[in-house]
């Protein structure tokens, strides 16, 4: 009977002792994981970002007068959205028909 309890209680010592390191292990890495936390979500915009921005160069050359803005809606919406200005390689007219 004493065995047993000496070795539950070296048991319960050991486990003591592991939540003590794993409670400075936190504190040791806990920015780390405060900004893995902030950033691991931005990789999904970022990996947008990049897959968008050679549309978006396309168009930003098809559309000199637009904005910025406009240019990156038109990009992740697609054809949906519409000009409110007129292209640059526009030339056909009303005249020539």
């Amino acid at each position: 009977l004493s065995i047993g309890w000496s070795g539950l209680s070296n048991l319960l010592e050991s486990t003591a002792s592991t939540a003590e390191i794993e409670a400075q292990r936190m504190q040791d890495y806990y920015w780390i994981q405060v900004c893995q936390a902030f950033l691991l979500p931005l990789q999904g915009l970022i990996n947008m970002f990049i897959f968008v921005r050679p549309k978006a160069l396309k168009l930003r050359q098809d559309f000199p007068a637009e904005s910025i803005f406009w240019v990156l809606r038109r990009a992740i919406g697609g054809d949906n959205i519409k000009p409110t200005k007129s292209p640059r390689n526009n030339n056909c007219s009303i005249e020539d028909e």
